[in-house]
């Protein structure tokens, strides 16, 4: 598991994370506390600090996300569909 970046921006079920490098698509993101509470969906940006697009799971209170750092476990990965 590696530190991915700061919340910046909540918007419905996506939010939005500068990060200092770029995951890849539909890896595992999880809060301080590892708990899941989503997959990245999209990296775009800068080469050198891109934003990732989170896709939230359901049961995460939205306020409590912005402004946290999260993690990304890049084995652990949503199967695409």
């Amino acid at each position: 598991m590696r530190r991915m970046g700061k919340v910046i921006n909540v918007r419905g079920n996506n939010i939005i994370v500068t990060a200092n490098f770029a995951p890849k698509t539909f890896s595992a993101v999880y809060d301080s506390t590892f708990k899941l509470i989503g997959w990245v969906i999209d990296v775009f940006g800068p080469v050198n600090t891109p934003y990732i697009r989170v896709r939230l799971v359901s049961d995460i209170s939205l306020s409590d996300i912005k402004g946290r750092y999260l993690y990304v476990d890049e084995n652990k990965r949503l199967l695409e569909r």
